[in-house]
This record gives C-alpha cells, structure tokens and sequence, in this order.
C-alpha cells in the first residue's frame, strides 16, 4: 500500500494535505537521479525520490512535523517509473513499531471513488453506455423486477438497492456480493415521488410542518449562550439576502 500526497487549496484560502492511498506494483529498481534524504533522515523518514521531486519529499516530512502524522508512506510512479518512495513513523502507537517498507494500510470507502473512476474511463471508451440497462451488461441483475434498471440509475443510488435481505459471510463478500445483489429485490416508491415529496408526504405532514423546514435544533455553546440551527430542506423562496451566502462573497 502506497499513498500520495496532493497539496490543495480551498476558495476561502484553506489549504490541506490530500493523501490517496493505493496498492502499487513493487519496483526493484532504484530512479537513476536520487535525491539526497539527509535533511528527513533524522525524523525517521526513510526512502528516495528522484531529482526533481523534493517538493513531494519536504510535503512528506511537513505532514509530520506540522501535522503530528504518526506514521505513513508514499510512493509515485510517473510513465511505468517509481519516482518516490517514502515512508516513516510508526505504524501503531503501542508499542510504537515502526513504518517498514512493505506496511499495508487498512483503508475505507476508497473503492466507490476508484469503481466511479473505472466505469467513467470505460464510458469514455465507449464500452459502457450509462443509459442501457444493467441487465445489458449482466443478464443476472435483472432477477426481482431489475430488468429496466439502467447503469445511470445504478450509479446515481436510485436503483432501490440500499441493503441486502441475505446473510453474508466473507466467502460472499470475498465474491463482491456479485450474487447477492443479482437476487435481490430492489425497493422502490410506488409513486415515484422525489425525495422532498416523500419527506413532506411521510414525515413533515403527519408532523404538521411543511418540507421547507426539516428541524430546528436549540444547543447551548460552550460560553453558556444559546442558539437555534436550522436545517432546510428547500430553501423558502425568494430566500434573504440578508442571511445568505455564497463562497465569491455575492449574495443570491
């Protein structure tokens, strides 16, 4: 497992240190151009990039010694080529092992964004078309009424397949849930009513409200004076420019 470091910078002149983390095939062979590491060497950063990449470096080492990172890794291939290699710190903080080369990260909800990526590719290719249906693509799918499901659908969350009715084990998940999901009865709104209807149907109305305002929460800050948040749903039309606002500073 491997991560890069992205510098970003937000509208409002915020700024992070974005860290992407992937499995990447291992390179034995060394850049030709290395890059001396004896300003990192004594915060336990271990590695090499290749001339031309110290940037990434000194954004390595920052994210440490600003950002109290206790432990991470890097590393960058450019055209087949490994360019950076880096890693450092501790892997646990008890009993404080260290971060080797080989140290495997446990990641989370990483696969959405690289599985979004890989069917965009694929569209842009021309061998996925968004509007087809599933079942085009994987004739099992259309099992329980999922026949006239497209892949836009699918993409976009409103194929009704938020869970699954069958118990899962990990050799099932170890299959991608491939099955399971064919199975599976999709759930959906026999009206076909948006989300703000449904809210205003099933939970504003009963309530005596309306779908404009979904709550209103009272806390209390920590210097002891209260305040009301307000939470919409639809913004009440034509909104106040007065309590308003927009990241370019212009009202709306």
């Amino acid at each position: 497992m491997r991560a890069l470091l992205v510098p970003w910078q937000g509208k409002a002149g915020t700024s992070a240190l974005l860290k992407i983390h992937w499995y990447a095939p291992r390179n034995t062979e060394q850049p030709r151009t290395i890059a001396p590491l004896a300003t990192v060497r004594p915060t336990g950063i271990q590695g090499y990039v290749a001339d031309g990449f110290g940037a990434v470096r000194d954004a390595f080492l920052e994210n440490f010694s600003r950002r109290k990172e206790l432990g991470g890794a890097c590393c960058i291939y450019r055209h087949g080529e490994k360019v950076v290699d880096l890693w450092g710190g501790t892997r646990n903080k008890a009993p404080g092992d260290p971060w080797e080369e080989d140290t495997m990260v446990l990641v989370h909800s990483t696969t959405k964004g690289l599985a979004a990526m890989t069917l965009a590719v694929a569209h842009s290719h021309g061998w996925l078309d968004y509007e087809e249906r599933v079942c085009s693509y994987w004739p099992e799918f259309s099992q329980q009424g999922k026949d006239k499901i497209t892949v836009r659908q699918l993409l976009a969350h409103q194929a009704g397949l938020h869970a699954i009715d069958e118990p899962v084990d990990c050799g099932v998940v170890a299959d991608l849930l491939s099955g399971v999901m064919a199975r599976q009865k999709h759930c959906v709104d026999p009206r076909h009513r948006s989300l703000g209807q449904f809210f205003q149907d099933e939970i504003a109305s009963p309530w005596g409200s309306t779908s404009t305002s979904v709550c209103r929460s009272r806390s209390r800050t920590r210097s002891g004076v209260n305040s009301w948040l307000d939470v919409w749903m639809r913004c009440p039309w034509p909104p106040s420019p007065e309590k308003t606002s927009r990241a370019d500073g212009k009202h709306r």
